[in-house]
């Protein structure tokens, strides 16, 4: 459900349509501000929500622009076919970031740039191979995050070692253009 909240009393613009889509949204129950993996674009007036993988199609998952108003689709960009996307944000011009993993083929992530009127992607940062692993760790359940040209990535929780045998990782990685 979209609202209009800019009146003292809330009002239903819009109810969200999702098809037979399932979104990669993450949020805590009853705490709006907790959501990831999604953005709001004021310039499309939609939500961008990344899709579930799906093994069938060509690609592994799509972002999916849904309008506010309408609460119908306004379009599509598709991903890869060896990796997913995940939903960042926005940029400082209002342009959707997206994160996409490392390729099943070797590759390092990517961070691409959406237009949110035209859907159209462009690569902005591409990590190496040489630390294609490394970077794939964080991927399951870590944070990723962009800004000013490098990527962030990092674990959720830590802790110590539970023994000798673990291996010691680290607990964040940069990766950036410079």
């Amino acid at each position: 459900m979209a609202v209009d909240d800019s009146a003292a009393r809330g009002t239903q613009r819009g109810a969200i349509e999702v098809g037979d889509d399932t979104y990669t949204l993450d949020c805590q129950p009853s705490v709006v501000e907790s959501c990831v993996e999604l953005a709001v674009s004021k310039e499309r007036d939609a939500v961008f929500l990344g899709t579930e993988q799906n093994v069938d199609a060509a690609t592994m998952n799509e972002i999916v622009a849904l309008d506010l108003a309408t609460g119908k689709e306004a379009g599509r960009t598709p991903g890869s076919a060896d990796a997913n996307l995940r939903v960042l944000g926005l940029d400082e011009k209002g342009a959707v970031l997206a994160y996409q993993e490392t390729t099943l083929g070797g590759a390092g992530g990517a961070v691409w740039r959406v237009a949110p009127r035209t859907h159209a992607k462009t690569r902005v940062l591409r990590g190496g191979s040489a630390g294609r692993d490394t970077e794939a760790s964080f991927e399951a359940g870590g944070q990723v995050r962009y800004a000013r040209g490098h990527l962030y990535l990092g674990q959720k929780l830590i802790s110590a070692p539970d023994g000798p045998t673990e291996k010691n990782g680290p607990l964040a990685i940069v990766i950036g253009t410079e």
